[in-house]
């Protein structure tokens, strides 16, 4: 996604997004893939939201980086994990919130649940995959 002048402008891109550096590969086609190899041979974390599995069948799972690198730290953040019976369904901050029962707490008694104003999800796990991939990477 190209971010425009307006979109850099914002104070949540500004939050999110200072003094970060990034490219874009696309990982379906060889040379993505070549070039990504490349830089996972000096990696310390690959951070990634694929379903799960993908990676596995472009044949970057964690597998192949670890023969690559062997201290590489592979952090999958996915709805709702890498195995188990809900590990294809599809995620949002909505469901998030639903499933962990937050909506439960939010608004009148007898009235319908409510959402958080602002998205959390998405704060929450990058969080705990920072926290977890520090802890792994140690």
């Amino acid at each position: 996604m190209v971010q425009t002048g307006r979109d850099r402008q914002s104070l949540y891109w500004l939050s999110y997004n200072t003094d970060k550096r990034g490219i874009t590969l696309n990982l379906e086609d060889l040379r993505g893939q070549v070039l990504f190899r490349r830089l996972a041979r000096s990696a310390d974390f690959v951070i990634e939201t694929y379903p799960p599995g993908r990676l596995d069948e472009l044949g970057l799972g964690f597998e192949a980086l670890r023969a690559l690198n062997r201290r590489i730290v592979l952090i999958s953040i996915t709805p709702f994990g890498q195995r188990g019976p809900y590990r294809d369904y599809k995620g949002s901050d909505l469901i998030a919130m639903a499933l962990s029962g937050m909506m439960s707490l939010i608004g009148e008694p007898g009235k319908p649940p409510l959402r958080v104003s602002l998205p959390q999800a998405p704060m929450w796990a990058g969080m705990y995959a920072a926290a977890g991939g520090l802890i792994a990477h140690h």
